[in-house]
């Protein structure tokens, strides 16, 4: 899911499949499919599905910075307030495309 895959000009044993995001809403750079033995591709990795930085959670005390960590498993940057200790508080990209 995420990625279309042109196996076209990947017709001998080894050679690599052009693969493509769907959209900039995935990253598909860990996907690696690939001609095997007996004709058939193999296929390593998996697409993640980019966060919407409008639903990074708000907290009292602090920010949340996503912008440039929007993919699964990606860590945001917290800022706290004056005041404030956000030392315990993470928020990250989980699988469903939210922060958590």
């Amino acid at each position: 899911d995420g990625a279309v895959v042109d196996c076209s000009s990947a017709a001998s044993i080894g050679s690599q499949c052009e693969v493509t995001e769907i959209s900039a809403d995935h990253n598909c750079s860990e996907v690696q499919v690939a001609c095997g033995l007996g004709g058939q591709y193999i296929v390593s990795g998996q697409c993640s599905l980019q966060c919407d930085t409008a639903d990074v959670p708000t907290f009292a005390g602090g920010i949340a910075d996503c912008g440039g960590n929007t993919f699964e498993g990606d860590f945001c940057t917290i800022s706290a307030y004056s005041g404030y200790s956000c030392d315990d508080v993470d928020v990250m990209c989980v699988a469903n495309d939210t922060f958590l």
